[in-house]
């Protein structure tokens, strides 16, 4: 005879398929990076520049990676901006990096900080935390491929090590740079890092200005 699967049975089933989804994106993302980073190496990644609205894009990013995370945000961004000029789509996923790092590498209490100023002909987009810190000598290795920091004090995060790499690439392809600082808070335990994205600005203005 048919038996019906008890509560903690269903809940066990529910839980084990999400896990498998998680995996299963997971993989996905893994191979669509590996994808993305061959074509780019090989010049063969399709950019399509133009004028983005940077306050738009920064909302719906910070709204995708950190609100599910239950994230505070603490916003320095003004509302005049300029636009810069990126492609769209690359540009959410270079911001979406270094938010997904702040994330992973600091405690779920600690607030993220995007801050956005005007520099010399670029929008600096700053995404800063406060996890603890990037030593020196590592601050190099960590836009290298496959490179990963890992610490004996840190929790160990789940990663390629693909993600600053291939989001420092994309950056240059666009005509701007990314940065780092470390540590910026004088806060021993908590030093922090803050990633700098400098884009440049535009005098077109965007379709959905």
């Amino acid at each position: 005879r048919l038996v019906q699967p008890s509560q903690n049975g269903k809940l066990f089933l529910h839980a084990s398929l999400g896990v498998m989804a998680r995996e299963s994106q997971q993989l996905t993302d893994l191979v669509q990076k590996i994808l993305d980073v061959s074509r780019l190496e090989a010049g063969k990644l399709a950019l399509t520049p133009g004028p983005v609205a940077v306050l738009p894009m920064l909302r719906r990013t910070v709204e995708l990676v950190c609100e599910c995370d239950e994230r505070q945000v603490a916003w320095q961004v003004p509302d005049d901006l300029p636009p810069v000029w990126a492609d769209e789509t690359y540009l959410e996923r270079i911001v979406g990096n270094l938010l997904n790092n702040a994330v992973k590498y600091s405690a779920p209490q600690a607030p993220i900080e995007l801050s956005v100023q005007q520099v010399n002909g670029n929008v600096d987009i700053t995404v800063s935390d406060y996890g603890s810190g990037i030593p020196t000598e590592m601050q190099e290795q960590i836009f290298e491929r496959f490179h990963r920091l890992e610490r004996g004090d840190r929790i160990e995060t789940k990663g390629w090590g693909l993600g600053l790499y291939f989001a420092k690439a994309l950056t240059k392809a666009q005509g701007g740079r990314i940065r780092l600082k470390s540590p910026i808070h004088d806060q021993p335990e908590t030093p922090g890092t803050a990633f700098t994205l400098s884009i440049p600005i535009t005098d077109e203005v965007p379709e959905d200005a």
